[in-house]
C-alpha cells in the first residue's frame, strides 16, 4: 500500500471528476412494456444524427440542430425488433425482456433499459441526478395510463440506486512500456494483468479485487416519492441484496486500463471502493518504472 507521504505527493484521488457512472435502479413498479410500446405512450422527439465529416475542419462551425431539445426528451424507444425515433447503430439484435430507451438528460444522451419488473439499467451518467431524471420522466409519462403498470409495496414510487460502475480518467505522466507493465503485474504482484490487443487499441488491463469489508460498507440510496415530499434513506448493501434477491458477484474488482500514452481509465463499483486501489496502482507503477516515475508531474 502507498504510504501517507506518497499519497501526499500523488494527485488526490478525490480531485478527479467521474467521467461516467452506470446504475441499476430498482423500483416498486411492474411494467407492461409491450403495452407501453404498442399504445405509443412515450412521445418521441425528432433528433438529427450529425454526420462526421472527413478532412480538414472548416473554420465556420455549423450550428447543432439538436441543441434546443429539452431535457427529458425521448429520441429512441425500442421493443424487440421494432423501434420509434432514431437508431444510432444498425443492428438486428434486440432484447426480449426489456425496452431500450435513449433520452436527452441535461446536456447528455443517456441510454437505459426498462424491464417488466421495474428495473432500470442506466449507462453513461455523469451524476446520480441524471439517473434519477431518467426514471422519473419515464414514470411520469406512463403514470396517467394505469393499465400499463402496477405499484407494489405501498402506493408511492420507491427507487433504490445500486452503483454498478464508476469511471475516472487520469495519467501517470509518462509513456508506458505496456509489455513490461503486463509482465511485472503478473510476475511480481498478487494481481492479474492482460495485454489487450483485440479491442481496437492496445492497453494493459489490470484487475485488483475489492475486499468484502469494503463492499459491506456500501450504502444504497433509497427515495420514496410521496405527494408533498421525497423521503430519502440508506440501506446497507447486504440488506439491499437480500430485499431484491440480487446476486452478489463472487468477486468485485477495480480495473485499470493503461495505454501507451500513460492515460488510464479506472473503473470500480463505488469511489469508496476505488480510492485505496488508486494509490496502490501508483505504487506499483513507481516500482515497475523507477527511472521514469516522477511524482511532480502527476
Amino acid at each position: 500500500m502507498a504510504t501517507n507521504a506518497q499519497r501526499n505527493e500523488i494527485r488526490s484521488f478525490g480531485s478527479y471528476p467521474v467521467s461516467t457512472k452506470t446504475f441499476i435502479v430498482y423500483t416498486n413498479l411492474m411494467i407492461d412494456i409491450e403495452k407501453v410500446f404498442d399504445d405509443d405512450i412515450l412521445p418521441i422527439t425528432e433528433y438529427k444524427i450529425l454526420q462526421k465529416k472527413r478532412g480538414r475542419k472548416k473554420k465556420q462551425v455549423e450550428e447543432d440542430p439538436n441543441k434546443n431539445i429539452p431535457s427529458g426528451s425521448i429520441i429512441l424507444v425500442q421493443y424487440r425488433d421494432q423501434y420509434r425515433g432514431v437508431k444510432f447503430k444498425k443492428s438486428n439484435s434486440f432484447f426480449r425482456n426489456s425496452m431500450p430507451i435513449v433520452m436527452k438528460v441535461q446536456d447528455k444522451l443517456i441510454s437505459f433499459k426498462v424491464s417488466r419488473k421495474g428495473k432500470f439499467q442506466i449507462t453513461g451518467c455523469k451524476t446520480n441526478e441524471q439517473a434519477e431524471i431518467c426514471v422519473l420522466v419515464f414514470y411520469n409519462m406512463i403514470k396517467p395510463y394505469k393499465t400499463t403498470y402496477n405499484v407494489t409495496d405501498g402506493s408511492h414510487l420507491k427507487i433504490h440506486f445500486e452503483p454498478v460502475m464508476y469511471n475516472i480518467d487520469f495519467s501517470v505522466g509518462f509513456q508506458i512500456d505496456r509489455e513490461r507493465l503486463d509482465i511485472y503485474i503478473n510476475s511480481k504482484t498478487q494481481y492479474t494483468s492482460l495485454l489487450e490487443t483485440t479491442i481496437g487499441y492496445t492497453g494493459v488491463n489490470i484487475k485488483m479485487p475489492v475486499s468484502d469489508a469494503k463492499l459491506k460498507k456500501i450504502m444504497i440510496e433509497c427515495k420514496e416519492y410521496r405527494p408533498n415530499e421525497v423521503v430519502i434513506s440508506e440501506v446497507p448493501f447486504d440488506t439491499f441484496c437480500d430485499k431484491f434477491k440480487t446476486k452478489k458477484k463472487k468477486t468485485s474488482y477495480n480495473t485499470f486500463l493503461v495505454f501507451q500514452s500513460g492515460s488510464v481509465i479506472m473503473s470500480g463499483k463505488t469511489l469508496s471502493c476505488m480510492e485505496d486501489a488508486y494509490y496502490e496502482f501508483f505504487e506499483l507503477v513507481s516500482k515497475c518504472f523507477p527511472q521514469n516515475f516522477n511524482l511532480s508531474v502527476i
